[in-house]
């Protein structure tokens, strides 16, 4: 990663690309996650947001930051139903400050990411994790809960 790109990280429009493609696969911890880390922190804190991912500030690769406990940093993540129930919540996106859309999303889910350590984890998520952790992986395949500004 260029170092002057780096400097200028902020969120992208919502009418970014990005936001659209399906992110690729993270192959160097170090040199592709770690020097996004910080400045995504700084944007999630300033927005007082509970997770951003990648391709919310340019950056098309697998990987998220939340507020989920014992999941602060998502590489790689995947995730699959622990169970059927499911709830509709209404959600908020960083992408689009101030809109709200009610989206049904499980209520626990079986989840296994990769820390910035390379360390595999496996956890079942519920409530609000299951749902943040649901909203960032979406981030990584495209997938929005609003449409893009035309």
């Amino acid at each position: 990663m260029k170092k002057e790109k780096l400097k200028k990280i902020n969120l992208v429009s919502s009418d970014n690309p990005v936001l659209f493609d399906h992110a690729k696969k993270v192959e160097n911890i170090r040199a592709e996650v770690e020097p996004l880390l910080k400045k995504m922190r700084k944007i999630l804190d300033q927005k007082k947001g509970l997770g951003l991912a990648a391709p919310q500030v340019g950056f098309g690769i697998r990987f998220f930051i939340s507020r989920i406990d014992g999941c602060n940093v998502a590489i790689n993540p995947k995730w699959g139903p622990n169970g059927i129930s499911q709830e509709t919540e209404s959600e908020g996106c960083l992408t689009w400050p101030g809109q709200r859309k009610k989206v049904e999303r499980y209520s626990s889910i079986n989840a296994v990411w990769t820390d910035r350590k390379g360390n595999i984890h496996r956890k079942v998520l519920y409530g609000l994790e299951a749902i943040i952790f649901q909203h960032e992986w979406d981030h990584l395949n495209g997938v929005c809960i609003f449409e893009p500004k035309k």
